[in-house]
This record gives structure tokens, sequence and C-alpha cells, in this order.
């Protein structure tokens, strides 16, 4: 299902869907070290919430990813261990949004990875949108499971009439689609296209058959829940506390 963002030029990618469907695994072990390797000039940021949950997630992730390739003499860290380079001039940084200032002074960048987007607010994606500035292909990819239907994320890019539809699941639903979206970013009028991919443990190939029980057993257990895990479906955050209610005019 990601090869359509290997083919895509759109300048965000979102790919958010259900548990075990391989999205930080495409973005991180397969699409950055690849457009490392080939990309003129790639200068790129991982980013999460917060600094210190980055080194054992997108980090791992990327560097995973070199070695399976089996390209790891051409990448090294260089004075930082939060920093990945290419021998022939790409790189890897990495920021948390907890640190805003770092970010902001970013120059030159070319690609950005929010992981677990669902704690980006709208003003940070608007702010990280000014922040793609480099040569080349700019595109700023967010990964993240559906828990909160209120996130800006349901409304600009999910719940907006989509421009183009490439594939679609058994009942009709979307599943890999583009949307035109239109804003004005320090007062110039920009158009640009969103990739949107949504995804199940059925487009992993190589989740266990472990994982796929764990998450089947909520069909009973919690209908809710495995709406949201199993099929990516946008949810509520934290959950519903009282599911058998009815709203009445009085």
């Amino acid at each position: 299902i990601y090869y359509y963002a290997l083919q895509s030029k759109a300048r965000i990618i979102v790919m958010y869907g259900g548990r075990d469907s391989g999205k930080s695994f495409f973005a991180g072990g397969q699409y950055i070290p690849l457009a490392m390797l080939q990309e003129p000039n790639f200068r790129g940021v991982g980013i999460r919430k917060t600094y210190a949950s980055i080194k054992d997630s997108i980090y791992t992730e990327i560097f995973d990813g070199i070695e399976m390739m089996g390209v790891y003499d051409q990448f090294s860290n260089i004075k930082n261990p939060m920093e990945i380079s290419h021998k022939d001039g790409a790189k890897m940084l990495f920021r948390g949004m907890d640190n805003p200032s770092k970010i902001k002074s970013l120059k030159g960048i070319n690609l950005i990875w929010y992981e677990e987007a669902e704690d980006m607010t709208e003003q940070e994606f608007w702010d990280l949108v000014i922040i793609l500035r480099g040569t080349g292909y700019q595109r700023l990819m967010m990964t993240f499971n559906p828990v909160d239907e209120d996130h800006f994320s349901n409304e600009r890019f999910v719940q907006s009439p989509a421009d183009q539809i490439f594939e679609t699941f058994d009942n009709g639903e979307k599943k890999v689609w583009t949307v035109k979206m239109k804003a004005e970013v320090e007062n110039q009028l920009i158009e640009f296209d969103v990739l949107v991919i949504r995804s199940t443990f059925d487009d992993n190939l190589f989740i266990p058959p472990i994982r796929k029980a764990v998450i089947e057993q909520l069909k009973d257990s919690d209908p809710y829940l495995y709406d949201v895990y199993r099929y990516g479906k946008f949810g509520t955050r934290g959950g519903r506390i009282l599911t058998n209610v009815e709203q009445l005019d009085f």
C-alpha cells in the first residue's frame, strides 16, 4: 500500500490507520533511507512531541532500516548520536516539539517526518509546512493512529472531498486518495496536494499471527476499540465511558 508514497510528489503525506499496519516501519525503515541514498541535497528532520522519546523510536527505526538494506557502511553518526549522515552529504536530524526554537531555526529542510502525529496541533502543522524550504522535493510526512475524531487531520484530510481516489476498502470507504489544499502562508496563497493512506494490519506482510490475534479478540470484548485498532477508524481520545447513552429533546 505504501508504494503510492514512493511514487508521490505530494507536499503532505498522511499515513494513518490501525495498529501494526507498518506505517512507522515504512517511513523510517524504508522511505527515509532510500531518500538519503537517492536524493541530492537531502536534509531531513524526524520529530516527536518530546525529544526524549526519539532515541528508542524513530532514530532506531531509521538505523535498523539502513542495516537491513546492507548499506550501513555508507552512513555514520556525526558529533551527536541523534544525527544520521550519508557519506555523500545527506543528513537526518532529530528534534522534539518540546523545544520549538530548535525546530524553527532549521534551514534547508526538504523532509519532515512527524511520528505519532496524533499529538500534533494544527498550529504546529502549519509551522512545519513553513520550514520546508530545502532544495528538491519538499514534503511533510505524518504517521499516527487515529485516536481522536476531533483532531484537525480528520477534518482536513479525511473528511474533506477527495480530489482523486486510488483504492477503496470492500465497503467503499477510501483507502488511498489525494486532497487539494489551499492556504495563505506568510501572506502568500499556496495550493498543494495531500496524499492520504489509511492502512490496516492486512497491509503488513510481516505481522506475526499472535499480533493479529491480540487485535482480533477486541471484536467481541470491545467493538469500539476494535474499529480503532483493527480498521484505523477515528475514535474519541480516552475511549468512551458510557456507550449506552441516548440523547432526547425535552
